[in-house]
Parts: structure tokens; sequence; C-alpha cells
């Protein structure tokens, strides 16, 4: 997974990322989002090949760990890090789909922990989600469809 923008806070404590930068993707909230909605076979593929760093106590580390948190993911439209790639940081993400309903990139917002712990993180979900899913419109994906399991092209991963 590759940043391609990004928006700095402005407190003096932020998170490492940078555009271009890549992210891993057993423990990127913005990673599981991309990964939770390829079809089941490419999604185990994609596991099985990982080289599971344990970057932190939290970080997933098996195959089977990730499909896990990868089958939540895809239920309930959106995904975390819990400190899983930096022990002090906290993240959420939503996906952004284009015209067809597939999931084309992913908006998060990551906290330190110092600054907002992960209860307090997950109460930004429907703004970030708000966020998603206007820019998954100006993608071209009708409104109504934002978060239907049962959209066409949601389907057609099954």
């Amino acid at each position: 997974m590759v940043y391609i923008d990004k928006y700095d806070s402005r407190h003096p404590v932020r998170m490492y990322s940078r555009i271009g930068l890549r992210a891993p993707l057993h423990c990127a909230a913005v990673s599981k989002v991309l990964l939770a909605d390829l079809p089941e076979g490419e999604r185990r593929r994609v596991a099985a090949g990982i080289d599971y760093v344990p970057f932190t106590a939290n970080t997933l580390t098996t195959p089977k760990a990730l499909l896990a948190e990868l089958a939540e993911v895809r239920s309930r439209g959106w995904a975390a890090d819990r400190a899983e790639h930096e022990s002090f940081l906290n993240c959420i993400a939503a996906p952004v789909r284009d015209a067809t309903g597939r999931v084309v990139a992913a908006v998060s917002i990551s906290v330190p922990d110092l600054v907002l712990p992960y209860d307090r993180v997950r109460e930004l979900l429907p703004r970030l989600r708000a966020t998603a899913d206007a820019v998954s419109a100006d993608c071209g994906l009708a409104p109504s469809r934002t978060h239907d399991p049962e959209h066409p092209a949601r389907r057609e991963q099954q």
C-alpha cells in the first residue's frame, strides 16, 4: 500500500507516513480496507505471501489472524490499527469506492494515543465515513450504494 496524500496535524507529535512511502499490508488500517475488498481467493493468496514482521506487541503475525481481521473489516465496512504498526498510534480507515462499488482507495485518521485514546478516535468514525462517502461520490458511486454489501460489484467478489 502506498500513501498518495496526507494532511499533517499541527500537533508536534505526528505519524511517520509520507506521500509515496509504503505501509505494511498486515498492520495498517488503510491496507486492511484495501485487502478486505479483494475476492476471497486473492485475499488468501496475498495473506499467504506477506512477511509478518511484528512491529509491536499488537501486530497481526499470521495469515489466519489477518484473514479473520479482514472478514471483520469487510463486514463492518471500516478498519482499525490499534497500535499494530506503531506502539503509540491508533488509526481508523474507511473505503473509497469507484462507480462500480469496488474499493479503489482508503482514507484514515491516525492519532497518537497520548493525544486521543482509541475509544475517542473511534468517535471520529462517522466523520471519516462521511468523508470517504463524499470522495466515493466524486468517483461516481451512487450515494445509496456507499455501504451496500449487496451492490452488484460486492456480490461478484464473494
